[in-house]
């Protein structure tokens, strides 16, 4: 944590950021990675108080969003690329699948156009089901709970990486059959993320 002095009104800010309920809060760079978890962001090096940050906010239709900061209706765009420049100081939930991120983008590599946009969904939408599923699940449980969740994902990540669209491979040399086998299980079959997991 950043060593602060009381005597500049600055880094007191800076301070404020810091703890929250009397408790430490930790601050994180802003990345690709942990923007769809964040909802106040800070510039790194300014005394401006936090603002919010609003993730694809704005759907331009297909893969294309666009993420904003502070007021919504004033339509300040934050693209990736200025990330770098933003510091996080308060999250939705942990980062609970952070450490499947590479393996949830390459999983839509043969079926999609958007690798990155769809594995970055999935992350979103998982980790947002799984923080759901914790708080209804007695503390004692929710490790053993994390583990098996994490295991199916993975595993459906997996078998995902293993399906192939001709539109995206392109006609020549394309399999159907094969194809029809890795894929079947995930069209037909369903799921249920640790014991006592939600079904689809």
């Amino acid at each position: 944590m950043t060593e602060m002095k009381p005597n500049r009104d600055g880094e007191r800010k800076v301070a404020d950021l810091t703890e929250k309920n009397g408790q430490p809060v930790e601050i994180r760079p802003l990345t690709v990675k942990n923007a769809h978890r964040a909802t106040m962001i800070h510039r790194k090096g300014s005394e401006e108080s936090p603002i919010p940050f609003h993730f694809r906010k704005k759907h331009l239709g297909m893969a294309s969003f666009i993420h904003l900061y502070g007021n919504p209706e004033d339509g300040r765009e934050l693209h990736p690329a200025e990330f770098k420049d933003w510091e996080v100081v308060e999250f939705k939930h942990p980062a609970y699948l952070e450490d499947l991120w590479q393996q949830a983008c390459d999983a839509y590599l043969w079926s999609s156009f958007d690798p990155d946009i769809r594995g970055e969904s999935d992350i979103m939408i998982y980790e947002e089901e799984l923080h759901g599923d914790l708080k209804k699940i007695p503390e004692e449980k929710r490790e053993e709970y994390m583990a098996a969740y994490k295991q199916k994902f993975a595993a459906q990540l997996a078998a995902l990486s293993r399906c192939a669209n001709p539109i995206v491979t392109g006609r020549s040399g394309f399999n159907v059959y094969k194809q029809e086998k890795p894929t079947g299980p995930i069209k037909t079959g369903t799921r249920s993320y640790g014991t006592g997991g939600t079904r689809h």
